[in-house]
């Protein structure tokens, strides 16, 4: 048997995560939603995850790369499961974070697929690491790398955008999606993620130089919602001297 490369681990989550789990059985889309989507989100947390091998903690460290693409391109196939099954509107995807039960459902969609690919040892690995992604204190390298890759895509212009459309998904209007910005200004509910919810030094130091430039497109969004963005732009009114605009009426002596 050949040895398998993280292109075959790829190709085989891009075929269980695009194929026909938003479509009808007429044969139309069951919704505006991409099948891209959960693919196109788990290969940016294989890629975040492959830059974060940088760490200098990380150093020295056995991490099986195999494995790493298996669990970070299989992490979330339970969103698409549960939209295959019907138990999920496709819109619904990532409304909500990760729960352990999702992830025990990923766990199972990858442990299905993958054994067909990959040995015993390293399916269970896989299936390991995926069920231990919301471990506040991982021990395993492979978990603190992607959970940290998933953190990263709240933080910045991405993170901006996944809340946008996961507020429209949820019917929120735009002035919503800044006021729960306000609250989280207000309670610092940004600087305390990066402070408890990463684990190597190098996301945190991204994930804070990407807040600073979430508060400036913030600061536009609101800019041009109440048009303060513009008012230079408008040319002030001449005024007017009061005989310009007086009536004078006209009596018949």
């Amino acid at each position: 048997m050949n040895p398998v490369r993280d292109t075959d681990i790829i190709e085989k989550a891009r075929e269980y995560l695009t194929r026909d789990w938003a479509i009808t059985k007429s044969g139309r889309p069951a919704s505006r939603v991409s099948p891209e989507l959960v693919f196109d989100h788990s290969a940016r947390i294989l890629e975040t995850a492959r830059f974060l091998l940088k760490d200098s903690a990380l150093t020295g460290l056995r991490i099986d790369e195999i494995i790493l693409a298996a669990a970070a391109m299989f992490h979330d196939a339970g969103w698409v499961d549960l939209v295959r099954h019907a138990e999920l509107e496709a819109g619904q995807i990532y409304s909500k974070p990760a729960d352990t039960e999702l992830l025990a459902r990923s766990g199972r969609v990858a442990g299905e697929i993958l054994i067909k690919l990959l040995p015993l040892r390293m399916v269970e690995k896989t299936v390991e690491i995926i069920a231990d992604l919301k471990n506040p204190n991982p021990s395993q390298p492979e978990v603190k790398l992607i959970a940290d890759a998933e953190n990263l895509e709240d933080f910045g212009l991405l993170g901006i955008v996944s809340q946008i459309r996961i507020a429209q998904a949820l019917g929120k209007s735009n002035q919503q999606v800044l006021d729960i910005w306000h609250r989280q200004q207000e309670y610092h509910y940004w600087e305390a993620r990066i402070k408890t919810a990463f684990h190597l030094d190098l996301t945190k130091k991204i994930a804070a130089h990407r807040l600073e430039k979430m508060a400036g497109i913030y600061d536009l969004i609101e800019l041009e919602m109440t048009l303060d963005d513009v008012q230079d732009l408008v040319p002030p009114i001449p005024s007017q001297s009061p005989t310009a605009n007086s009536t004078v009426s006209i009596q018949k002596k």
